[in-house]
Parts: structure tokens; C-alpha cells; sequence
């Protein structure tokens, strides 16, 4: 088992789904207005798959009740069009890059993985499989002792397993845990549809899991509702790796 560690020189990531598949000029342009909050220490991809996806037959984006409810489906072209698209832009970027890796098979992320530890300027991969049950949680545990990665994993959780669960998958291989969006569901067109919720209303539920995994000693990337540098200094004193912000970086 390899277990890297993942460090950044700057307390920011972007959230996947913000920025994009590579640090265009547009991306690198809205992230210098950050610089102030402390600045970007890496630039983490949209989710990339295996397999292509189309977006979701059902996309929306709507904001209700102070939040942001987003499905997309996560589109993407799959992994080898991707990163042969993208390949020399992650190469040459200012700042380091984390590829996401959308993959509920441990087999093929550990070949996505495999294919990425040739690439220069990765700060690490970040897997975010769909993850509901006992089942799942176990097989992935099982998996990350046998990746043997050349690059630090960062590992994608619903927030609500963290506390169970982030101790064992850091022990398990990966460098550090990074809380998934909450979801919520609405009615839409006659139909029950989940989608992601981003907003500052989720701040308070981030900064007590931030509390929580640094007195458990889980190394964790802050996520939810951060949208100002006052509270981006609050989880900097927590200790935790960095904070991950979503919404302002559109606003």
C-alpha cells in the first residue's frame, strides 16, 4: 500500500464542476480574484469517466429557498478523450492539477489512476464513486490497500460517513477525504428529481465536521457554503488541509 502525503501551499481548491476540465484562461483569470482569501494551491478538474456521459436528460439548475440545486449528470467525453485533450494544458498550468475521477468500479479507477502517473504537475487524484451503502464503503476499503499509487488519493464521501468512516479510508491508503455536495430532491415537471445543493447554508454543517475529523485526526478538504475570506480563515485555524469553494467562483 502507498499513502502519499497531500500537501498545498495555498489554503484554496475549486469544487469540482466550477472551472472546467483544465486551467483555461478564463478559469485561471476568475481564480486570481481569490488571492486575497489566501489563494488557489491546485486546480481540481470537473469529473472525468471512464466511459463518456451525456448530460442528464433532466438537467437544471434552480435556486431555492437560498441555495443553489444543480443536476447535470456530470457530461463528459470519458477519460482517455479527455486527457488526451487536456494532457499539455495540465502539463504547462501555473498551479497543479487534480484530476476527478468518476468511477463506482475500483478496478477501473485503479487503471484510470495507472494512466495518469505518467502525466507531470498532478498534485494528486481526487476518486468520487457513488458511494450508499455497507456493501460499497467495504469494497472500497478493500480496493485501496492494492492501488499502490504513485500519487496521493484524495477520496470523495458523503459528509454524513465521514465521521465513521474517514479514519478508515485514510488508514486504508487514501491522503486525505473531501465531503461530496449534499443532495436534496424537489418536484419537477411531475417527477421526484435529486440534484446537488451548494449555498451558504451549508457552511454551519462544514465547519462542525472540519471541527470534528481535526480533533479525529481525518485530514480533510473543507467544503460547504464558504463564500467569504472570514470563513475560510475560520477553517484555516481548524487545521484541515484547505477549503474548497463553489458558488463564487460564478459570482
Amino acid at each position: 500500500m502507498s499513502k502519499l502525503e497531500f500537501y498545498l501551499s495555498k489554503p484554496l481548491l475549486n469544487a469540482p464542476g466550477f472551472l472546467g476540465f483544465s486551467p483555461n484562461a478564463r478559469a485561471l483569470e476568475v481564480m486570481e480574484k481569490f488571492n486575497n482569501w489566501g489563494g488557489f494551491g491546485a486546480f481540481v478538474t470537473d469529473p472525468i469517466s471512464w466511459r463518456p456521459r451525456s448530460p442528464a436528460a433532466n438537467a437544471f439548475y434552480r435556486e431555492l429557498d437560498g441555495q443553489v440545486l444543480i443536476h447535470n449528470g456530470w457530461p463528459n467525453r470519458g477519460f482517455r478523450s479527455v486527457t488526451k485533450a487536456v494532457r499539455q494544458k495540465w502539463e504547462r498550468a501555473p498551479l497543479p492539477i487534480i484530476p476527478s475521477l468518476l468511477e463506482t468500479d475500483p478496478r477501473q479507477a485503479m487503471t484510470m489512476i495507472r494512466e495518469l502517473e505518467g502525466v507531470e504537475n498532478l498534485a494528486a487524484v481526487n476518486l468520487m464513486p457513488s458511494i450508499g451503502s455497507m456493501v460499497e464503503v467495504n469494497e472500497w476499503l478493500s480496493a485501496l490497500p492494492r492501488f499502490n499509487a504513485e500519487l496521493p488519493i484524495v477520496f470523495t464521501l458523503p459528509a454524513g460517513l465521514i465521521p465513521f468512516y474517514g479514519k478508515s479510508f485514510t488508514d486504508a491508503g487514501a491522503a486525505a477525504i473531501f465531503p461530496s455536495a449534499p443532495r436534496g430532491s424537489i418536484d419537477r415537471d411531475g417527477g421526484f428529481v435529486s440534484a446537488r445543493m451548494y449555498g451558504s447554508a451549508n457552511f454551519p454543517a462544514a465547519y462542525a465536521l472540519a471541527r470534528e475529523c481535526s480533533l479525529a485526526g481525518i485530514p480533510l478538504i473543507a467544503f460547504g457554503g464558504i463564500n467569504t475570506a472570514e470563513k475560510v480563515a475560520q477553517l484555516v485555524k481548524v487545521h484541515l488541509i484547505c477549503a474548497a469553494i463553489d458558488l463564487p467562483l460564478w459570482q
